[in-house]
This record gives structure tokens, sequence and C-alpha cells, in this order.
């Protein structure tokens, strides 16, 4: 087992300053672009969710454009019914 030299202990603290500027500057990048990374992120995350039912419906014998169509009016459907519910919510209070 090899022992730290006096350059290895004075490295772990500049290396940790450096991991927390970096952390920072991470952060901080993340709330100047919120308004461009939270549609792109959830696009994404649609976009994952909506991969298995195309690719069974391809798999079922659809083609890939019928089987995206019918995966964007199911999704379309599902936050159309979720808005529906936020708005008869909203109304009755």
């Amino acid at each position: 087992m090899s022992k730290l030299s006096d350059e290895d202990y004075r490295s772990i603290p500049l290396n940790a300053t450096l991991a927390l500027a970096a952390l920072v500057v991470i952060i901080a990048g993340m709330k100047v672009g919120a308004d461009l990374l939270v549609p792109l992120l959830l696009a994404i995350f649609i976009a994952v969710v909506c991969t298995s039912p195309v690719q069974w419906l391809h798999r079922c014998g659809l083609s890939m454009r019928v089987s995206a169509f019918l995966t964007l009016m199911v999704l379309l459907a599902f936050i159309s019914l979720i808005g529906l519910l936020v708005v008869n919510s909203f109304s009755t209070f």
C-alpha cells in the first residue's frame, strides 16, 4: 500500500474545492437555463415513455407512422382528460 506524499495531501483540498466550484457553476447554469431545460427534459421524458407503445404496435403489424400516430393520440387524450379534471376541480373550488 502506498503512502500519500505531501503533494497528494495538498491536492485533496484543491480537488474538493474544484469539485465544489464545478457543482456551483453547473447548478447556476441550470438555474439560468431553466426556461429552456425544463421543456427539453419534459420532451425527452415523453419520448422515452412513448417509445415502448410505438414499438409494440409496430411489432403487432402496424406501420411505424400509424403506431406513432396512435400513440400520440392516446397521449393527447390522456393529457386532455387530466386537464379536464384540473379545470373541473378549479371550477368547484
